[in-house]
């Protein structure tokens, strides 16, 4: 198959005009708009003054599209005018996003705690099991064996060495300043309330309950992005069609007067 040579075009057009002329160009739909080559006397074009507005708005669409994993992908048959476009893209956001802002903040404090409780069941997990029965127990961990502290407990686990301090009063704080000085490293069993065991009970069931929390929130947030899927892919579509012909410019070459633009179509487009 032969593929027929494409028509090179080149678009001098009045700076007053150059809105007009981008509508035309996207509704003609044919053409391929290129990288304006250098002129002399011309610089890079910018996009037109609206497409920061519009940016901010896809950029709400984007976020909703994420936290309720709806699709923004559908087709449109016409644009609607640029200002009914924006003005109905608005209404929608200001109407439906501080809802979806809610479930999601919900969502991620749950995330949060479960990243919370897994991390410290990593951490009482990776403890001798002599110690998982201990009463609020103090403990450190090093690499050397220290045998000049009255220690309570002294287990060597996993390639290092790990010190238990019991009991209440001046005793346990002597000893736990006394280990403090040497090279070791105090685990932190600040949420520890009982013992160990006990603690990771609770956790487990604290993880639980957040975890059914944190399922539930990405089941509404989902079942948001399905109610509204319709209008959302729509003036979503709509309004990324308007920033394309807002940020068109960025392609061509422009003075204080006057708009080159470049582009290429197949025999017959123009004729």
């Amino acid at each position: 198959m032969i593929t027929p040579e494409l028509r090179h075009i080149k678009l001098v057009v009045a700076n007053d005009d150059k809105r007009q002329t981008i509508r035309q160009l996207h509704e003609l739909g044919e053409l391929h708009i290129a990288n304006t080559e250098p002129h002399e006397g011309f610089t890079t074009d910018t996009s037109l003054d609206e497409a920061q507005e519009v940016s901010d708005l896809l950029l709400s669409y984007q976020y909703i599209e994420r936290v309720t994993e709806a699709s923004l992908t559908t087709s449109i048959d016409s644009l609607p005018p640029f200002k009914r476009s924006v003005r109905e893209a608005r209404r929608f956001i200001d109407a439906h996003r501080p809802g979806i802002e809610e479930l999601a903040e919900q969502k991620n404090h749950h995330n949060d705690r479960i990243d919370a409780y897994k991390e410290q069941l990593s951490t009482l997990d990776e403890l001798p099991e002599e110690f998982h029965d201990v009463q609020q127990p103090i403990i450190f961990k090093g690499d050397e064996a220290i045998n000049d502290v009255a220690v309570d407990h002294h287990v060597k686990h996993g390639g290092e060495h790990y010190y238990a301090i019991t009991g209440d009063g001046i005793e346990k704080a002597q000893k736990t300043q006394q280990l403090t000085q040497k090279d070791l490293r105090r685990v932190d069993l600040s949420y520890v309330s009982n013992t160990i065991r006990e603690t990771q009970q609770r956790l487990h069931e604290e993880l639980k309950h957040h975890e059914e929390q944190r399922d539930d929130k990405i089941k509404e947030l989902r079942a948001k992005g399905q109610a509204l899927q319709p209008k959302l892919s729509y003036t979503h579509t709509v309004l990324k069609a308007h920033y394309d012909e807002l940020t068109l410019p960025n392609k061509f070459q422009a003075n204080d007067d006057l708009t080159i633009i470049e582009a290429y179509c197949e025999p017959g487009v123009l004729d």
